[in-house]
């Protein structure tokens, strides 16, 4: 999702994903007071999410987060253009996410914003109880509140 500087610039504890770390052990020492850690990986692959919620258990950060950042190098289109592959990175995030007003922000590949639009997925989250979903250009927000399902709703490709 990216390095440790959106968190330390908010001024709250927090996990980043990158694809890599590139910070200085100084830099490390520094966000690490703040409690802001990074997990490096590929937020494709399952044991990025297995090794971040390990973090979450370490860090006693049990009821999700209130904000999550999708901002990939290059866009999410980097990773890949296969919507499917985007909706699964999703439903992770909606995974980790709190159920007290938890916000995710993410950018959207052209594929996907036109896969989401087809399948009328922003309509089908908007309809379902306690999320609240939109898109700005090519950015996509989901709002859970305490009442929104476990699990994000699948679209029906």
């Amino acid at each position: 999702m990216s390095d440790t500087t959106a968190l330390q610039t908010l001024h709250i504890p927090g996990i980043a994903i990158g694809a890599q770390e590139l910070r200085t052990p100084e830099a490390i020492r520094v966000a690490e007071q703040k409690h802001v850690f990074f997990v490096p990986g590929n937020i494709i692959f399952p044991q990025v999410w297995r090794k971040m919620r390990m973090k979450m258990a370490d860090m006693n950060i049990h009821h999700g987060f209130h904000l999550i950042l999708n901002r990939p190098v290059g866009g999410i289109d980097y990773l890949t253009q296969q919507p499917k592959v985007h909706f699964a990175m999703f439903k992770e995030m909606y995974r980790v996410m709190s159920s007290d007003n938890g916000w995710l922000i993410s950018d959207l590949h052209s594929r996907s914003l036109d896969a989401f639009h087809k399948a009328g997925y922003l309509h089908q989250l908007n309809q379902t109880a306690g999320i609240q979903a939109s898109i700005h250009e090519d950015t996509l927000q989901i709002k859970k509140q305490s009442h929104a399902p476990s699990e994000l709703p699948s679209p029906v490709w």
